[in-house]
């Protein structure tokens, strides 16, 4: 700014300097004969100053996009080289442009995951109809050459794969549940020779075998019962899943009478089952299984309902499922 040392009234000569991106404002003396203009021309400066500070506004913020338009249009880089370019200048246009790239690229990862579950789906869904074929197949066999327990064998194994993985409901009756338990037993059974046995009481369970729980629930139990309860007994082992309940719950308690667990063992299988980070022991007494069922009712229907499991040492083990009494499928969850 420059200021002439006389008495003349002032004036004002605004100068813009739109390649720097700035104005600069002089003061020089006018004739006293403009003073009557002195109130116009004040208010023509200051328009003209508000336009010069926005221009400086506008050209700061377009330089930018400027910049980055020039490093999307190179055509020669690849698009991860120009976004590192983009990366470089670190300015608000350059940070914006590289926000809706990642969106998009999430969007279009996410598009290609949906894609890939839906295949996957569709696999699924191919191989086992072959298997059920094979397994249709060796039993048609089988009965042809007259050898019933092969049959009936082959009988419950597609019916437990079929329940297994073509059922896709995540919540299943407490029927459909028994069901697939009596399928399983039944491939046990032959394995293992007939050395156990299986009860479900009572027999006349009113409505409770319509109450729903989480699917493959009492299976993975009945499994571990035969593997690290009953599998070192020659004779006489026996599960029994026995049915009781009140108005609003439904309490399935499955039981053997095979090695127990020490009480060691048995605490750190609850905590394991309340859901705490325990190490397994070295006879993994009941592994993921029951920390598993026990997640997921809970995720069904609230902490409230569990698993609770009882042991004692050469005389069995007994495993209890708490469960609301409903008879139509309330929440579904991811299992």
């Amino acid at each position: 700014m420059r200021q002439e040392s006389n008495s003349r009234p002032w004036s004002f000569q605004l100068m813009l300097s739109t390649a720097g991106g700035f104005a600069a404002l002089g003061a020089v003396g006018m004739l006293s004969a403009f003073g009557l203009l002195r109130p116009v021309s004040a208010a023509i400066l200051l328009a003209l100053c508000a336009a010069g500070g926005m221009s400086a506004v506008i050209w700061g913020f377009i330089a930018p996009i400027r910049r980055a338009e020039r490093t999307l249009e190179d055509d020669a880089a690849p698009l991860k080289a120009r976004l590192a370019l983009l990366r470089q200048l670190n300015d608000p246009a350059s940070r914006l442009l590289l926000s809706l790239a990642d969106e998009l690229e999430a969007r279009h990862t996410e598009t290609l995951a949906g894609t890939q579950a839906e295949l996957d789906m569709l696999q699924s869904q191919i191989n086992p109809h072959f298997l059920y074929n094979t397994l249709d197949s060796i039993r048609g066999q089988a009965l042809h050459e007259g050898a019933v327990d092969i049959a009936d064998m082959t009988e419950a194994l597609s019916a437990f794969f079929r329940y297994s993985i073509s059922n896709r409901n995540n919540v299943v009756t407490l029927a459909e549940e028994l069901e697939n338990v009596r399928d399983y037993f039944k491939i046990q059974q032959f394995r293992f020779d007939n050395r156990f046995q299986l009860s479900i009481q009572p027999t006349e369970r009113e409505n409770k075998e319509q109450c729903r729980l989480p699917k493959l629930a009492l299976q993975p139990i009945v499994e571990n019962a035969i593997l690290h309860g009953l599998e070192g007994k020659t004779s006489g082992g026996e599960i029994t899943v026995r049915i009781e309940g009140t108005d609003k719950l439904v309490i399935v308690t499955i039981s053997d009478n095979g090695a127990g667990m020490e009480n060691e063992t048995l605490q750190m299988l609850r905590n394991r089952v309340r859901g705490q980070a325990i190490p397994e022991p070295a006879d993994k007494r009941g592994g993921l299984a029951l920390p598993n069922v026990a997640r997921r009712i809970r995720l069904l229907y609230g902490d409230c309902y569990d698993v609770q499991v009882y042991s004692t040492l050469g005389q069995g083990t007994d495993v209890v499922l708490t469960l609301p009494r409903v008879t139509e499928e309330t929440k579904t969850y991811g299992a």
